[in-house]
């Protein structure tokens, strides 16, 4: 077995053969800036921007690294949507007055945008599936931030139709929550004991088109009757939390909260990892 000095050793020299560039900008990340080790109990008290820095330090430059901006109040208590005016407190936005929303809360990390929007467009479209672990810590530390233990009694990821699936080979909103049950076991958060990961909650029945630069009402179009509850006798009377990538117009989540509450949930909470504005 290598010694410590060994190790050092073999480490400097895959630094000097392989140096490793930044997941957002491709710059490289100096050796120096690599170490990290945080688990969700020493994060859940660090503020959003603290816990982001330890989180991400392995795979991001100094510059990308400051790059993020949390979702924080004021912002809309139903949808989540951050306001402009920071002196105001949280209420209900126009869009939220004038549409009704069939979940009760949405919330988010950050907003979609800067080095976060590098990130999941790499991770989703570049194969960056390293990417899941450290976007699960995060999303399990907003989690914890916006629910109490009696709020969710299980979690579901909103599905990709069974094409994209096959054409991705992975449903990206899935890796980053499948590690939450183990994240709480060994970490002691206070968090539902009963709360469990639904992979099969809702079927995506519809083959949908990119919601990629369509405007609200071709979204809410897109995405009618695209999804089905393949077991409601598994969502009968519970809370539901629904987790998704990105919070666009919010027409996705929508329209799985709106089966989910037809097959009878109780309420139905949204979490993403991002949020656009």
């Amino acid at each position: 077995m290598l010694g410590e000095a060994g190790l050092r050793l073999r480490q400097s020299v895959s630094d000097a053969l392989f140096p490793k560039t930044c997941y957002a900008c491709g710059n490289f990340i100096p050796v120096e800036r690599r170490a990290t080790g945080a688990n969700p109990a020493e994060l859940a008290g660090m503020p959003p921007k603290a816990a982001f820095y330890r989180v991400m330090h392995p795979y991001l430059c100094p510059a990308c690294l400051t790059d993020y901006a949390p979702v924080d109040t004021p912002l809309c208590a139903k949808c989540g949507e951050p306001f402009k005016s920071r002196a105001d407190a949280d209420h209900l936005c126009g869009d939220c007055i004038t549409h009704k929303k069939h979940f009760y809360r949405a919330r988010a990390c950050a907003v979609y945008d800067g080095a976060l929007l590098n990130l999941i467009h790499a991770y989703k479209y570049q194969r960056r599936i390293g990417l899941a672990k450290p976007f699960g810590l995060l999303m399990y530390l907003e989690f914890i931030r916006h629910y109490s233990d009696a709020d969710i009694d299980t979690v579901a990821a909103v599905p990709l139709h069974q094409r994209r699936l096959r054409s991705r080979g992975y449903n990206q909103t899935f890796l980053m929550i499948r590690r939450w049950p183990q994240m709480t076991r060994k970490n002691g958060i206070s968090s539902s004991s009963r709360m469990g990961i639904d992979a099969d909650m809702l079927v995506r029945r519809k083959n949908t088109a990119t919601q990629t630069g369509l405007d609200r009402r071709t979204r809410i179009k897109n995405m009618k009757n695209a999804f089905v509850v393949k077991h409601p006798d598994r969502v009968a009377g519970k809370n539901v939390l629904l987790v998704d990538d990105v919070y666009t117009t919010g027409s996705t989540v929508e329209e799985c909260a709106r089966v989910l509450v037809r097959a009878r949930a109780a309420g139905v909470f949204v979490l993403t990892l991002a949020r656009a504005v």
